[in-house]
């Protein structure tokens, strides 16, 4: 169990999440011992004679696998190669036996798979990394509640935009987030634990993707004439028009086992918006959609693209795994 930082802004708290990676982290690819290489060159040498080993750059270590066990050597004493190579920021995957392990000549953390720029798995430059590593620096934030602590579901949301690739997901409450301090990021989340009264449309005009989870913010940012959730809630209608939405899900999907609220958007722009899906036996009430940048709203035109999913508190927390593909399905849409 990993455990990462996630800095929340303008409270003044530090929160410690299990599970999720967070700045420049990579993982402890390579953890099982004595494969990989030097110290120097992350590579190894047979086991007993220590002449060499693979001497061609990135045996053992190639840019999608991370290398597989023996190649590169596995003894203690190995000086040549190049195992666990080095791949531009990629990332890898391979087995844990690669990159380079805690034990043995060839396996010291610096060089076997740790931190930034360890040979054999660092986020950034790591191959052998962690799973979806070598992302880039993606950041995102989630704007939560004023009293500046995560929500379950705001939790389960911050996991979901990090398992796409994102480095960081800094929350920020609604009373303290401006244009200008979500500035230069590459995703911006309203949450349903926000309320709409600080939060007002500060982040309307924003050139950053957005989805929008608090259903009283789709008529502030401009996406629709009005917003407003019902309870007893657990299941959506989807609409096949929208497939660019919500992927290859059809009819009626039950996205959490305990019903809870569900907001809609009514008054959308009829001749440019995405419909994914509606409210369970009300065609005008929209439970997923989205505008493409540029793309003329019910106020505006969006600066970037915009996507509306209502999942209220318990009903965001409570998502099963057809819920969950959904909301993947829409930030994947969100982020093209």
């Amino acid at each position: 169990m990993k455990t990462s930082v996630v800095r929340l802004v303008g409270v003044g708290v530090t929160l410690v999440a299990a599970g999720f990676a967070v700045g420049c982290s990579g993982s402890d690819a390579g953890s099982a011992g004595g494969t990989g290489g030097s110290t120097l060159s992350g590579s190894g040498g047979a086991a007993t004679s220590g002449s060499g080993g693979a001497v061609q750059p990135g045996s053992g270590g190639s840019f999608s696998t991370g290398g597989s066990q023996g190649t590169g050597g596995s003894g203690t004493t190995g000086t040549g190669g190049g195992s666990g190579g080095v791949a531009p920021a990629t990332g890898g995957g391979g087995p844990a036996q690669t990159g380079g392990s805690d034990s043995g000549t060839g396996g010291l953390k610096a060089t076997g798979g740790m931190n930034a720029g360890g040979k054999g798995g660092g986020v950034v430059a790591g191959t052998g990394g962690a799973a979806g590593g070598g992302s880039g620096n993606l950041k995102a934030f989630l704007v939560i509640t004023s009293k500046g602590t995560p929500t379950p579901g705001d939790m389960l949301m911050i996991g979901r935009i990090m398992a796409h690739g994102f480095q960081t997901v800094t929350p920020v409450t609604d009373a303290a987030v401006t244009a200008q301090s979500v500035a230069g990021a590459d995703l911006v989340v309203i949450s349903s634990s926000a309320e709409s009264g600080p939060l007002q449309s500060k982040l309307r005009d924003i050139a950053i993707p957005c989805m929008v989870i608090e259903d009283a913010e789709f008529s502030k940012m401009g996406m629709a004439m009005s917003g407003d959730h019902d309870s007893g809630v657990s299941a959506v209608t989807i609409v096949p028009a929208g497939s660019a939405l919500i992927g290859t899900a059809t009819g009626m999907v039950t996205i959490a086992a305990k019903a809870g609220e569900l907001g809609w958007a009514a008054g959308t722009n009829a001749a440019t918006v995405v419909i994914g899906a509606t409210m369970p036996g009300n065609t005008a009430h929209a439970a997923i959609f989205g505008y493409p940048k540029g793309a003329m709203m019910s106020g505006m035109a969006a600066p970037a693209r915009r996507a509306g999913f209502a999942i209220r508190e318990a009903l965001a927390a409570g998502l099963n795994a057809d819920g969950i593909k959904l909301f993947d399905s829409i930030l994947e849409w969100v982020l093209q």
